[in-house]
Protein backbone atom coordinates (compact mmCIF):
# COMPACT_ATOMS: atom_id res chain seq x y z
CA UNK A 1 0.00 0.00 0.00
CA UNK A 2 1.19 3.21 -1.11
CA UNK A 3 1.68 6.19 1.46
CA UNK A 4 -1.54 8.26 -0.06
CA UNK A 5 -3.59 5.18 0.71
CA UNK A 6 -1.91 4.22 4.02
CA UNK A 7 -3.04 7.76 5.15
CA UNK A 8 -6.59 7.41 3.97
CA UNK A 9 -6.84 4.23 5.12
CA UNK A 10 -5.44 5.88 8.52
CA UNK A 11 -7.33 9.14 8.81
CA UNK A 12 -10.53 6.76 7.78
CA UNK A 13 -10.39 3.62 10.71
CA UNK A 14 -9.74 6.77 13.13
CA UNK A 15 -12.98 8.29 12.29
CA UNK A 16 -10.97 11.58 11.40
CA UNK A 17 -12.17 14.13 8.76
CA UNK A 18 -9.34 15.85 6.48
CA UNK A 19 -9.80 19.38 8.18
CA UNK A 20 -9.53 17.39 11.97
CA UNK A 21 -6.31 15.88 10.94
CA UNK A 22 -4.82 18.87 9.37
CA UNK A 23 -5.16 20.67 12.39
CA UNK A 24 -3.84 18.08 14.42
CA UNK A 25 -0.35 18.30 12.48
CA UNK A 26 -0.80 21.98 11.39
CA UNK A 27 -1.26 21.71 7.61
CA UNK A 28 -4.33 23.29 5.79
CA UNK A 29 -7.09 20.97 4.80
CA UNK A 30 -5.91 21.44 1.13
CA UNK A 31 -2.37 19.82 2.15
CA UNK A 32 -4.23 16.63 3.69
CA UNK A 33 -6.40 16.13 0.43
CA UNK A 34 -3.39 16.08 -2.12
CA UNK A 35 -1.43 13.47 -0.05
CA UNK A 36 -4.64 11.24 -0.64
CA UNK A 37 -4.86 11.86 -4.02
CA UNK A 38 -1.43 11.18 -4.84
CA UNK A 39 -1.07 14.81 -5.77
CA UNK A 40 1.54 16.01 -3.35
CA UNK A 41 2.91 14.00 -0.59
CA UNK A 42 3.68 14.88 3.13
CA UNK A 43 7.43 16.35 4.11
CA UNK A 44 9.85 13.92 5.50
CA UNK A 45 9.47 15.87 8.79
CA UNK A 46 5.96 15.81 9.60
CA UNK A 47 6.37 11.79 8.93
CA UNK A 48 6.86 11.40 12.76
CA UNK A 49 4.04 13.81 13.72
CA UNK A 50 1.39 11.41 11.14
CA UNK A 51 2.75 8.22 12.38
CA UNK A 52 2.15 9.48 16.39
CA UNK A 53 -1.38 10.87 15.71
CA UNK A 54 -2.03 7.63 14.09
CA UNK A 55 -0.11 5.41 16.68
CA UNK A 56 1.98 3.56 14.66
CA UNK A 57 5.61 3.55 12.68
CA UNK A 58 6.85 5.50 10.12
CA UNK A 59 8.05 2.23 8.72
CA UNK A 60 4.61 1.23 8.89
CA UNK A 61 3.31 4.19 7.40
CA UNK A 62 6.12 4.26 4.62
CA UNK A 63 4.86 0.71 3.90
CA UNK A 64 8.03 -0.95 4.68
CA UNK A 65 8.87 -4.68 5.01
CA UNK A 66 11.44 -4.77 7.97
CA UNK A 67 12.49 -7.85 6.07
CA UNK A 68 13.24 -6.07 3.09
CA UNK A 69 16.92 -6.68 2.08
CA UNK A 70 17.33 -3.75 -0.13
CA UNK A 71 20.27 -1.75 -0.03
CA UNK A 72 20.02 1.97 -0.53
CA UNK A 73 22.01 1.61 -3.90
CA UNK A 74 19.11 -0.73 -4.74
CA UNK A 75 16.65 1.72 -3.98
CA UNK A 76 18.44 4.30 -6.17
CA UNK A 77 18.75 1.92 -9.08
CA UNK A 78 14.83 1.49 -8.61
CA UNK A 79 13.62 4.65 -8.72
CA UNK A 80 15.94 5.42 -11.66
CA UNK A 81 14.06 2.72 -14.09
CA UNK A 82 10.89 4.56 -12.45
CA UNK A 83 11.99 7.52 -14.01
CA UNK A 84 12.56 6.07 -17.46
CA UNK A 85 9.11 4.40 -17.32
CA UNK A 86 8.26 8.04 -17.30
CA UNK A 87 7.21 8.06 -13.63
CA UNK A 88 9.18 10.61 -12.16
CA UNK A 89 6.50 11.31 -9.56
CA UNK A 90 6.78 8.18 -8.07
CA UNK A 91 10.61 8.12 -7.93
CA UNK A 92 10.78 11.00 -6.12
CA UNK A 93 8.29 9.53 -3.68
CA UNK A 94 10.57 6.50 -3.50
CA UNK A 95 13.59 8.51 -2.76
CA UNK A 96 11.84 11.18 -0.49
CA UNK A 97 10.73 8.14 1.56
CA UNK A 98 13.61 5.93 2.08
CA UNK A 99 15.17 9.18 2.97
CA UNK A 100 12.69 9.30 6.08
CA UNK A 101 14.22 6.41 7.16
CA UNK A 102 17.65 7.34 6.50
CA UNK A 103 17.89 11.33 7.17
CA UNK A 104 21.51 11.37 7.58
CA UNK A 105 22.23 9.34 4.17
CA UNK A 106 23.91 12.30 1.48
CA UNK A 107 23.71 9.76 -1.50
CA UNK A 108 19.93 9.79 -0.78
CA UNK A 109 19.86 13.32 -0.32
CA UNK A 110 21.79 14.08 -3.89
CA UNK A 111 19.27 11.47 -5.40
CA UNK A 112 15.95 13.25 -4.18
CA UNK A 113 17.69 16.62 -5.41
CA UNK A 114 18.72 15.34 -8.64
CA UNK A 115 15.13 13.64 -9.16
CA UNK A 116 13.35 16.87 -8.35
CA UNK A 117 15.61 18.70 -10.82
CA UNK A 118 15.00 16.19 -13.46
CA UNK A 119 11.26 15.94 -12.88
CA UNK A 120 11.13 20.08 -12.56
CA UNK A 121 11.23 20.38 -16.43
CA UNK A 122 7.57 18.66 -16.95
CA UNK A 123 5.95 20.53 -14.31
CA UNK A 124 4.03 24.30 -15.05
CA UNK A 125 5.60 27.30 -13.48
CA UNK A 126 4.85 27.60 -10.06
CA UNK A 127 5.99 23.89 -9.41
CA UNK A 128 8.76 23.89 -11.59
CA UNK A 129 10.41 27.06 -9.25
CA UNK A 130 9.54 25.17 -5.91
CA UNK A 131 10.86 21.80 -7.29
CA UNK A 132 14.14 23.81 -8.73
CA UNK A 133 14.43 25.35 -5.20
CA UNK A 134 14.07 21.87 -3.04
CA UNK A 135 16.72 20.24 -5.25
CA UNK A 136 18.91 22.97 -4.69
CA UNK A 137 18.97 23.51 -1.04
CA UNK A 138 19.57 19.29 -1.28
CA UNK A 139 22.25 19.96 -3.52
CA UNK A 140 24.21 23.15 -1.58
CA UNK A 141 23.92 20.65 1.55
CA UNK A 142 25.72 18.04 -0.43
CA UNK A 143 28.11 20.15 -1.99
CA UNK A 144 29.06 21.61 1.75
CA UNK A 145 29.02 18.27 3.56
CA UNK A 146 29.19 15.01 1.37
CA UNK A 147 32.63 13.30 1.36
CA UNK A 148 32.19 11.66 -1.67
CA UNK A 149 33.60 14.20 -4.62
CA UNK A 150 31.68 12.79 -7.34
CA UNK A 151 28.59 14.14 -6.16
CA UNK A 152 30.03 17.41 -4.69
CA UNK A 153 30.72 18.29 -7.38
CA UNK A 154 27.19 16.77 -9.97
CA UNK A 155 25.96 19.06 -6.80
CA UNK A 156 27.65 22.31 -8.15
CA UNK A 157 27.17 21.42 -11.79
CA UNK A 158 23.65 21.35 -10.66
CA UNK A 159 23.36 24.45 -8.82
CA UNK A 160 24.92 25.81 -12.05
CA UNK A 161 22.17 24.81 -13.98
CA UNK A 162 19.24 25.90 -11.25
CA UNK A 163 21.22 29.81 -11.10
CA UNK A 164 21.39 30.15 -14.95
CA UNK A 165 17.55 28.52 -15.55
CA UNK A 166 16.75 31.35 -12.60
CA UNK A 167 18.99 33.62 -14.47
CA UNK A 168 21.26 34.29 -11.14
CA UNK A 169 24.26 34.20 -13.65
CA UNK A 170 26.39 35.59 -10.46
CA UNK A 171 25.57 32.72 -8.25
CA UNK A 172 26.12 30.46 -11.70
CA UNK A 173 29.59 31.53 -12.00
CA UNK A 174 30.30 31.77 -7.73
CA UNK A 175 29.22 27.66 -8.37
CA UNK A 176 31.22 26.89 -11.41
CA UNK A 177 34.67 28.59 -10.29
CA UNK A 178 34.11 26.25 -7.45
CA UNK A 179 34.19 23.25 -9.89
CA UNK A 180 37.12 24.59 -11.57
CA UNK A 181 38.97 25.92 -8.90
CA UNK A 182 41.85 28.17 -10.71
CA UNK A 183 41.74 28.79 -14.45
CA UNK A 184 43.89 27.73 -16.61
CA UNK A 185 44.51 24.93 -14.30
CA UNK A 186 43.24 21.30 -16.01
CA UNK A 187 43.27 18.87 -13.29
CA UNK A 188 41.61 15.84 -15.89
CA UNK A 189 43.98 16.13 -18.16
CA UNK A 190 46.76 16.26 -15.80
CA UNK A 191 45.63 13.54 -13.69
CA UNK A 192 45.37 11.27 -17.30
CA UNK A 193 49.34 12.50 -18.21
CA UNK A 194 50.48 11.27 -14.45
CA UNK A 195 48.39 8.03 -14.83
CA UNK A 196 50.54 7.18 -18.06
CA UNK A 197 53.97 8.07 -17.11
CA UNK A 198 53.55 6.01 -14.45
CA UNK A 199 52.11 2.68 -16.16
CA UNK A 200 51.68 2.47 -19.89
CA UNK A 201 48.73 0.23 -19.93
CA UNK A 202 45.09 0.29 -21.06
CA UNK A 203 43.83 1.41 -18.22
CA UNK A 204 46.06 4.65 -18.45
CA UNK A 205 45.15 4.70 -22.53
CA UNK A 206 41.74 4.91 -20.93
CA UNK A 207 41.83 7.83 -19.24
CA UNK A 208 43.46 9.69 -21.82
CA UNK A 209 40.57 8.85 -24.39
CA UNK A 210 38.17 9.80 -21.54
CA UNK A 211 40.42 13.55 -21.87
CA UNK A 212 39.64 13.23 -25.69
CA UNK A 213 35.89 12.71 -25.60
CA UNK A 214 35.44 14.69 -22.21
CA UNK A 215 36.55 17.74 -24.90
CA UNK A 216 34.32 16.64 -27.49
CA UNK A 217 31.13 16.74 -24.86
CA UNK A 218 32.43 20.35 -24.15
CA UNK A 219 32.34 21.50 -28.03
CA UNK A 220 28.73 19.62 -28.16
CA UNK A 221 27.43 22.21 -25.43
CA UNK A 222 28.96 25.59 -26.62
CA UNK A 223 28.77 25.01 -30.38
CA UNK A 224 24.83 25.68 -29.99
CA UNK A 225 25.85 28.99 -28.31
CA UNK A 226 28.25 29.92 -30.50
CA UNK A 227 25.63 29.36 -33.40
CA UNK A 228 22.75 31.27 -31.02
CA UNK A 229 25.14 34.51 -31.12
CA UNK A 230 25.46 34.19 -35.14
CA UNK A 231 21.70 33.63 -35.65
CA UNK A 232 20.69 36.94 -33.70
CA UNK A 233 23.37 38.87 -35.89
CA UNK A 234 22.29 37.35 -38.96
CA UNK A 235 25.71 35.77 -39.79
CA UNK A 236 25.15 32.74 -41.49
CA UNK A 237 28.67 32.84 -42.96
CA UNK A 238 29.96 32.68 -39.82
CA UNK A 239 27.66 29.87 -38.74
CA UNK A 240 28.50 28.05 -41.61
CA UNK A 241 32.13 28.12 -40.77
CA UNK A 242 31.77 27.32 -37.08
CA UNK A 243 29.03 24.06 -37.94
CA UNK A 244 31.31 23.09 -40.50
CA UNK A 245 34.54 23.39 -38.32
CA UNK A 246 32.66 20.90 -35.73
CA UNK A 247 31.14 18.64 -38.23
CA UNK A 248 34.76 17.76 -39.23
CA UNK A 249 35.78 16.75 -35.60
CA UNK A 250 32.26 14.77 -34.79
CA UNK A 251 32.84 13.10 -38.34
CA UNK A 252 35.64 11.46 -36.78
CA UNK A 253 34.46 10.26 -33.51
CA UNK A 254 31.54 7.92 -35.01
CA UNK A 255 32.52 5.37 -32.97
CA UNK A 256 31.17 7.71 -29.85
CA UNK A 257 27.56 6.39 -31.11
CA UNK A 258 25.62 9.75 -29.55
CA UNK A 259 28.03 11.75 -32.11
CA UNK A 260 25.59 10.95 -34.58
CA UNK A 261 22.90 13.35 -32.68
CA UNK A 262 24.71 16.06 -32.63
CA UNK A 263 25.94 15.57 -36.22
CA UNK A 264 22.29 15.31 -36.91
CA UNK A 265 21.82 18.65 -35.10
CA UNK A 266 24.96 20.44 -37.27
CA UNK A 267 23.91 19.11 -40.19
CA UNK A 268 20.86 20.97 -39.88
CA UNK A 269 21.57 24.26 -38.25
CA UNK A 270 23.91 23.96 -41.67
CA UNK A 271 20.59 23.54 -43.71
CA UNK A 272 19.04 26.14 -41.88
CA UNK A 273 21.75 28.71 -42.55
CA UNK A 274 21.64 27.83 -46.50
CA UNK A 275 18.46 27.88 -46.67
CA UNK A 276 19.02 31.75 -45.52
CA UNK A 277 21.85 32.05 -47.98
CA UNK A 278 19.30 30.90 -50.76
CA UNK A 279 21.87 27.96 -51.96
CA UNK A 280 18.75 25.50 -51.47
CA UNK A 281 20.94 22.20 -53.43
CA UNK A 282 23.12 22.39 -50.52
CA UNK A 283 20.64 22.77 -48.26
CA UNK A 284 19.04 19.97 -49.37
CA UNK A 285 22.25 18.27 -49.07
CA UNK A 286 22.75 18.48 -45.57
CA UNK A 287 19.22 18.05 -44.70
CA UNK A 288 19.85 14.35 -46.31
CA UNK A 289 22.55 13.91 -43.75
CA UNK A 290 20.64 15.49 -41.06
CA UNK A 291 18.05 12.84 -41.93
CA UNK A 292 20.42 10.26 -42.32
CA UNK A 293 22.18 11.21 -38.97
CA UNK A 294 19.16 10.98 -37.07
CA UNK A 295 18.50 7.66 -38.00
CA UNK A 296 21.76 6.14 -37.40
CA UNK A 297 21.67 7.08 -33.86
CA UNK A 298 18.19 5.70 -33.70
CA UNK A 299 19.47 2.39 -34.93
CA UNK A 300 22.16 1.83 -32.52
CA UNK A 301 22.70 0.63 -29.36
CA UNK A 302 23.06 2.78 -25.88
CA UNK A 303 26.01 0.77 -25.17
CA UNK A 304 27.79 2.29 -27.96
CA UNK A 305 27.66 5.52 -26.02
CA UNK A 306 31.29 6.64 -24.45
CA UNK A 307 30.57 7.67 -21.19
CA UNK A 308 32.62 11.07 -20.18
CA UNK A 309 31.42 11.35 -16.63
CA UNK A 310 32.08 9.25 -13.03
CA UNK A 311 28.89 8.48 -11.65
CA UNK A 312 29.61 6.14 -8.87
CA UNK A 313 26.37 4.54 -7.54
CA UNK A 314 24.17 5.66 -10.47
CA UNK A 315 24.86 9.56 -9.76
CA UNK A 316 23.75 10.34 -13.27
CA UNK A 317 22.54 8.44 -16.35
CA UNK A 318 21.91 9.27 -19.65
CA UNK A 319 18.58 9.11 -21.45
CA UNK A 320 18.60 8.22 -25.16
CA UNK A 321 15.99 11.07 -26.68
CA UNK A 322 14.74 10.11 -30.43
CA UNK A 323 16.50 11.85 -32.64
CA UNK A 324 14.68 11.24 -35.66
CA UNK A 325 11.67 12.73 -33.87
CA UNK A 326 13.66 15.96 -32.74
CA UNK A 327 14.56 15.98 -36.71
CA UNK A 328 11.03 16.39 -37.78
CA UNK A 329 9.84 18.73 -35.29
CA UNK A 330 12.83 20.87 -36.16
CA UNK A 331 11.74 20.49 -40.23
CA UNK A 332 7.94 21.32 -39.33
CA UNK A 333 8.51 23.83 -36.97
CA UNK A 334 7.02 27.63 -37.66
CA UNK A 335 10.95 28.17 -37.19
CA UNK A 336 11.62 26.82 -39.88
CA UNK A 337 9.59 28.62 -42.39
CA UNK A 338 12.81 29.45 -44.78
CA UNK A 339 12.58 25.40 -46.00
CA UNK A 340 9.49 26.59 -48.07
CA UNK A 341 10.79 27.29 -50.97
CA UNK A 342 12.00 23.63 -51.75
CA UNK A 343 9.01 21.67 -49.75
CA UNK A 344 7.51 20.91 -53.04
CA UNK A 345 11.01 19.21 -54.06
CA UNK A 346 11.08 15.55 -54.44
CA UNK A 347 14.51 15.12 -52.25
CA UNK A 348 12.85 17.15 -49.29
CA UNK A 349 9.47 14.79 -50.04
CA UNK A 350 11.91 12.16 -49.56
CA UNK A 351 13.66 13.54 -46.26
CA UNK A 352 10.08 13.90 -44.80
CA UNK A 353 8.59 10.35 -45.57
CA UNK A 354 12.01 8.69 -44.29
CA UNK A 355 11.61 10.41 -40.63
CA UNK A 356 8.18 10.00 -40.73
CA UNK A 357 8.29 6.16 -41.59
CA UNK A 358 10.79 5.45 -38.42
CA UNK A 359 8.96 8.06 -36.02
CA UNK A 360 5.04 6.34 -36.67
Amino acid sequence: MELDKRILSLRTEKGYTQERLAGMLGVSTAAVSKWECSSAYPDITLLPKIAEVFNVSVDYLLGYDLTSNKTISEIVSEANNLHKELKGDEAERLINQTLARYPNNLQLTFELARHRFINARDKKKAERSKLLSEAAEGFCYVADHDDNKARRDWSLNYLTSISMIKNNYDKAEEYNNRLLITKGLYPRATSAVILLNKSHDENALRALEEGIYGCLVELTMLLPWITEYYLEAGDYDSIVKENLRAVRVYEEFTDCGWIYNELACCYEILAFAYANKKEYEKCLDYLEKACDSALIYDSLDNSLNYKVCDDPNDICFEEKLQSSLSMYRALTSSDRDIYSPIHETERYKVILRKIQKEIS
